[in-house]
């Protein structure tokens, strides 16, 4: 409990991994790894990420290995609008997750988006966006295809549907 929250949930400060085995005897359920898609840096690794805005291939995550802490799937960035990200236009974000969406249904994958408070204050037309991608989102769950979870819904249906012998070490004071 932090000033009467419930944080049971960890991402590491600027993505710097470490001590992993101590999060469960803080109560942590899950943690956040770093995203392969912002791995890299300078021109090449810029061009590649602004190139990736547009592929609507994009690799999806597979559903985490049910171990307490779960290492949750690494995720994507949800509403990157400052840069050359500024101008991708918002029917290409929109189009983009509804047909990531459309194959993590298909393939039984992951589709974890991610935001940061400071991403509401920066950037063009990010308003627009996020009510695009929420449509899409939205749709989708209406119709039944796909079930929206925060982090910590999604680590502890996780953990809960893991047969025992997978979760050594880990008691029901993980879910406390």
């Amino acid at each position: 409990m932090l000033r009467g929250l419930h944080v049971d949930t960890f991402i590491y400060p600027r993505n710097r991994i470490g001590h992993t085995a101590l999060l469960s005897a803080f109560g942590f359920l899950a943690w956040r790894p770093p995203s392969p898609w912002y791995e890299g840096h300078g021109l090449a690794a810029e061009l590649k990420r602004y190139g990736m805005e547009f592929n609507p291939f994009e690799r999806l995550q597979q559903h985490s290995e049910a171990t307490a802490p779960l290492a949750l799937p690494a995720g994507r960035m949800l509403l990157v609008r400052a840069g050359n990200r500024a101008w991708v236009p918002t029917a290409v974000m929109a189009g983009k997750l509804d047909a990531m969406v459309a194959r993590a249904v298909r393939t039984d994958q992951v589709v974890h988006l991610f935001t940061h408070p400071h991403n509401f204050l920066v950037g063009r037309d990010r308003y627009d966006v996020l009510e695009a991608l929420l449509r899409a989102v939205s749709r989708h769950a209406r119709a039944g295809e796909i079930t929206v979870r925060t982090q910590r819904e999604y680590a502890a249906w996780r953990i809960n549907s893991a047969p025992r012998a997978a979760l050594p070490d880990a008691g029901p004071a993980v879910l406390a």
